[in-house]
């Protein structure tokens, strides 16, 4: 590959044409879809309500930026795939996320031309147990621990019954286990025969380790028989069987945490809220409030604008690349925001049904 002229690129020709390419094109954003971000936010007013989380210190005749505009470029960040802070040193001339984040000047024209940060070193240091570094339960506030096998264990289960903390555990099968449900095996096997289908039956019993739990507790089986043979498994819990009866406890409870683990996963990969990487518990904690900010915006997207359409179980990473990262051209002038999109994108129809299907959704802001 030659170099033209400044920032251009000049590849092999086709057909007796050259092939140039250059970053010259001014006002460029690669986040078109941003916009159905905007509509949501717009209308449900999320950045809003989280700025009152923040106490704004600054003096107000000395900011340019409010609490609300920063945390919304964040955020928009983090639903548009940019990790990392620094990469806003680039995104603050994007004039679509300027547009995102309600600033009256996209263009970034009238900003100030230059910034000045006094500096003085000084040493805070940090006495005694302070806040912060321990639990304080919430009263009034009935609160379900829910976990797989790992969890169950006795210092997890004896911490959640001396603090009024009820748990749902999954637990590992092991032969006494299966020894208390061989009946209810049986049971399933003969109905899994005369229908042909998959059978589930559930035993409700008491149960002690041999070594390691200090009192016997609930266990529920799920004794369920399929095509390849007999599927057991096991929950642990401290809900009474007043509450739950056994079938409810897993299938409504305890089945509900893997689509939550779904959702969670989702949050960690594709919205980086496994990022906590700096060394105070509050830092970490806010990373923490952006990504999850960022993961309620996009998965209202999902259920609002993308209801009915092909990406409506679409996970975040899916809905970012195939909706949200699109190529356009702003043009900003006295009287308009013009965002130009490629007529050559190949989800049109279903971004066109989501913008339709969040104005049907909040018809007063359009």
């Amino acid at each position: 590959m030659k170099t033209g002229c400044k920032d251009a690129i000049e590849y092999q020709g086709l057909s007796g044409r050259k092939v140039i390419s250059q970053f010259n094109r001014g006002q460029i954003t690669t986040d078109a879809g941003g916009l159905l971000l905007r509509g949501l936010e717009q209308a449900r007013g999320f950045m809003k309500e989280f700025s009152k989380c923040f106490t704004n210190y600054r003096d107000q005749d000395a900011i340019e930026h409010t609490v609300e505009e920063l945390l919304s470029q964040r955020i928009y960040g983090i639903a548009l795939g940019y990790e990392d802070l620094n990469d806003h040193d680039q995104l603050r001339i994007d004039p679509l996320l300027a547009v995102l984040c309600k600033k009256k000047d996209p263009t970034g024209q009238d900003r100030r031309s230059k910034s000045v940060l006094d500096l003085d070193a000084t040493d805070d240091p940090i006495h005694g147990s302070q806040e912060g570094r321990f639990f304080h339960e919430w009263p009034e506030v009935k609160i379900v621990v829910r976990g797989d096998s790992g969890s169950a264990r006795e210092e997890i289960m004896s911490w959640c019954e001396a603090n009024h903390v009820d748990y749902l555990f999954g637990l590992a099968r092991n032969s006494r286990l299966q020894e208390e449900i061989q009946g209810e095996m049986e049971e399933a096997r003969k109905q899994y025969e005369q229908t042909g289908r998959a059978s589930r039956v559930y035993k409700d019993f008491f149960y002690k380790t041999v070594k390691s739990w200090s009192k016997g507790r609930r266990v529920v089986g799920k004794v369920e028989y399929l095509e390849k043979g007999p599927n057991p498994r096991f929950v642990v819990t401290s809900l009474k069987s007043e509450e739950k009866d056994a079938r409810s406890l897993y299938e409504q409870e305890y089945c509900a945490r893997g689509e939550m683990e779904n959702r969670i996963k989702e949050q960690q990969l594709h919205l980086f809220a496994d990022r906590t990487s700096t060394e105070t518990m509050r830092a970490n904690q806010l990373r923490l409030w952006f990504s999850s900010v960022a993961y309620v915006l996009l998965n209202e997207l999902r259920r609002i604008g993308l209801c009915s359409t092909e990406f409506s179980q679409a996970q975040c990473s899916t809905i970012r690349t195939k909706l949200l990262k699109i190529g356009a051209q702003v043009k900003v002038s006295v009287r308009r925001i013009a965002v130009c999109l490629s007529s050559a994108y190949p989800y049109k129809e279903v971004f066109q049904r989501a913008f339709q299907n969040i104005r049907k959704a909040y018809p007063m802001l359009f």
